[in-house]
């Protein structure tokens, strides 16, 4: 999976989007209440919806489930602690 990262946030509506790929999403998991998964054809995270800012991802069960690259789950990371 190709190394990417991109964030939006949109703070009038409190969410946020994280993209991973460029990929098409062809379904959408909800991990929770607040977060959404969208998904590729072959099974890859395409991106993360936050449908509240604040929401707590779940990176370890995010990682058990997905396979993101390095660059992405720091990116994550760094997103989520500059919220």
């Amino acid at each position: 999976m190709a190394s990417k990262f991109e964030l939006t946030i949109d703070r009038d509506a409190d969410c946020a989007y994280f993209y991973f790929s460029g990929a098409k999403t062809v379904s959408t998991r909800s991990m929770n209440d607040e977060i959404n998964v969208d998904i590729d054809a072959k099974g890859n995270i395409v991106g993360l919806e936050l449908l509240t800012i604040s929401a707590e991802v779940p990176i370890e069960s995010l990682t058990a489930e997905f396979n993101l690259s390095d660059f992405q789950l720091s990116e994550l990371k760094k997103a989520l602690a500059s919220r």
